[in-house]
């Protein structure tokens, strides 16, 4: 089974934590689009848990000299696109926003969308998911280090079993962190 881009950030926050990098050779662009969305996740994780959180910015430097200067910048605009035909999927992101848009950090992040899962499913659930960072003008596919980025899972469910609590905006929309799940179509479920 497949399931669509987007339901991993929806449903994995509280369960994805920095890592160490690990020996394989990664250039200096993908390593900081690994980095940075790392600190994205953690940061939507810290708000759908109601935890404090800091501003979030990110850095990028101009090309592989490390002479030259380091810019900081926070996050400027989302964008959501299901990568994969509908028709084919079982599960189908219809939509995914966040706001503000552009985000205003530190400050309330809201995470909204709907999607329709077309039948049950449970365990074993594989996903593939591929995530795009966009830094100096070109996009960049985050790699998959230590099961962050963009990786394949051999079984989601696994993952999710890893929650030990879920988070209470995930419940509150009713929502679970744990498979089977059921046929469903979730209208305007929005995470804040």
């Amino acid at each position: 089974m497949k399931l669509s881009c987007f339901i991993l950030l929806a449903t994995s926050l509280a369960v994805v934590s920095c890592m160490s990098l690990g020996s394989a050779e990664y250039s200096e662009e993908e390593l900081l689009a690994l980095n940075d969305f790392r600190k994205l996740v953690d940061f939507l994780g810290d708000a759908l848990q109601a935890n404090s959180t800091d501003t979030l910015f990110f850095e990028t430097s101009k090309g592989l000299d490390s002479s030259q200067p380091t810019r900081w910048y926070s996050v400027n605009k989302f964008s959501f696109n299901n990568c994969a035909s509908p028709e084919g999927e079982q599960v189908v992101v219809n939509s995914a926003s966040l706001k503000p848009d552009p985000l205003k950090l530190p400050g309330k992040v809201t995470v909204s969308g709907s999607m329709t899962i077309k039948k049950p499913f449970g365990t074993p659930l594989k996903m593939k998911l591929s995530i795009y960072y966009k830094t100096l003008g070109i996009w960049i596919k985050v790699p998959c280090v230590d099961g962050v980025g963009s990786c394949t899972y051999s079984d989601f469910c696994q993952m999710l079993n890893k929650i030990k609590k879920c988070p209470p905006a995930i419940t509150k929309a009713g929502l679970k962190c744990k498979c089977p799940f059921p046929a469903v179509r979730q209208n305007n479920t929005t995470l804040s």
